[in-house]
């Protein structure tokens, strides 16, 4: 039986990834609505704001990567849950972008709700090739 992604259950994921991870700060893309992103330089982090045409190709990049998973969790979600799940896609750009890793987001999903852990793999993957693709790299 699949479990159907609900709004309620991506909060619940990424408050635990958040607490586990570091985030939350200020720099963390969802005090800012998701617009602002930090990348890494060699002279330390910037933060550039995206054209919002860019932004709305990197969303549909995001959803077609749901659609691809196959997983009826992530096709079937509804508008409020995908809106979450691209508010965690940013969440997790952040880890990266502060030095964390795949294992650490892994294991505060796994700490959150067990049950999303397949479907968060899908929204990862989908997420940094989505918005940062500069760390895919760091996928397994």
């Amino acid at each position: 039986m699949t479990r159907r992604i609900t709004r309620l259950g991506v909060a619940a994921v990424m408050a635990g990834m958040l607490a586990a991870c570091g985030g939350g700060d200020d720099d963390s893309p969802l005090a800012g609505g998701g617009e602002t992103i930090t990348s890494p330089s060699t002279t330390g982090s910037t933060s550039t704001t995206r054209p919002v045409e860019d932004r709305e190709t990197s969303e549909a990049l995001f959803r077609a990567g749901l659609e691809v998973s196959g997983d009826p969790a992530l096709v079937d979600a509804d508008d409020a849950a995908v809106t979450e799940l691209i508010a965690f896609a940013d969440e997790t750009c952040a880890v990266f972008d502060r030095g964390g890793t795949y294992e650490e987001i892994q294991t505060a999903i796994l700490t959150a709700d067990p049950v999303y852990a397949e479907q968060m793999g899908y929204v990862i993957g989908s997420g940094v090739t989505a918005f940062c693709p500069e760390h895919s790299g760091q996928l397994p």
